[in-house]
């Protein structure tokens, strides 16, 4: 394994989320182009959503068919808007408004090029045999600058061009709008396949921070470390450590490039140590 760097005994990582621009409607490059209008009906006062990222759950039981629910988000600060589905849903479909005419929403939705107090509105209505919906929609997350991870093994030497741990890894995020204004209710999320993975969710609080301690399993070492020297007391000893390498990622709101993480973010070699053992 190399070394890496690290200050005050965290690993600082810088991850910067690029900033979108152009028209009204962005569309993320995996995204649906929106479909032809459909028709117009006479809407009713949307629900008006808070000024963060949140969940939105709502249900069709005792509706009749052709029911639109109603929901708008006011940008205040002009900054860009996330819609997105947890899940896929083929029960429901979910439109946005534009010039008095409704376009199809796919997965996943960036509106940008908004003006301060610019709303988004979109309608959900029931297509197929279901009674639930559920989606994410706010301000969308864009920056990170963390100490994104501190673990129970920073008093050795770094290995493998990776995190490393031996029971427990805390991580902590500061997500930001596009116009640098913190993101409350932002979902990050982590992965370290271990197992069946061991995972960290993380929802940003008023400040845009937020953090949460992961704890690993026990584990019997496939690898073993070139020796090294660490003191005890006032002796010199050699040491070997034993341990696995896996895989850790990270995303944003479900997406692990965006909208956007850097290339150089969160997905490296993560060694899980699963012992130091004294040579002499």
């Amino acid at each position: 394994m190399r070394k890496i760097t690290s200050r005050k005994s965290a690993l600082y990582i810088a991850i910067a989320l690029g900033v979108l621009s152009g028209g009204v409607i962005s569309v993320q490059a995996d995204m649906q182009q929106p479909s032809p209008p459909s028709s117009n009906t006479v809407m009713s006062a949307p629900v008006e959503l808070a000024d963060k990222m949140q969940t939105v759950t709502g249900s069709f039981e005792g509706q009749p068919v052709g029911h639109f629910f109603y929901y708008s988000f006011k940008a205040l600060r002009g900054q860009n808007v996330l819609f997105r589905l947890e899940k896929a849903d083929a029960t429901t479909k979910y439109e946005y408004q534009e010039n008095n005419q409704w376009f199809s929403l796919s997965s996943r939705y960036i509106f940008h090029g908004l003006n301060l107090g610019d709303s988004v509105t979109i309608r959900v209505s029931k297509v197929a045999p279901g009674d639930k919906f559920q989606f994410r929609m706010g301000s969308a997350p864009y920056t990170s600058i963390a100490d994104v991870i501190t673990t129970d093994a920073e008093h050795l030497r770094h290995f493998e061009n990776a995190f490393q741990a031996f029971r427990r890894l805390e991580w902590s995020v500061a997500l930001r709008d596009s116009t640098g204004h913190p993101v409350e209710g932002a979902n990050a999320h982590l992965d370290i396949d271990i197992n069946k993975k061991t995972v960290g969710d993380i929802i940003t609080d008023a400040e845009g921070k937020g953090s949460t301690t992961i704890e690993l399993p026990g584990c019997q070492p496939s690898l073993l470390s070139r020796p090294y020297t660490r003191p005890i007391g006032t002796f010199q000893y050699r040491w070997v450590l034993g341990y696995n390498t896996h895989r850790l990622t990270t995303s944003i709101e479900n997406n692990p490039t965006g909208p956007h993480w850097k290339e150089t973010g969160l997905d490296n070699v993560f060694g899980h140590i699963c012992q130091e053992r004294l040579l002499g």
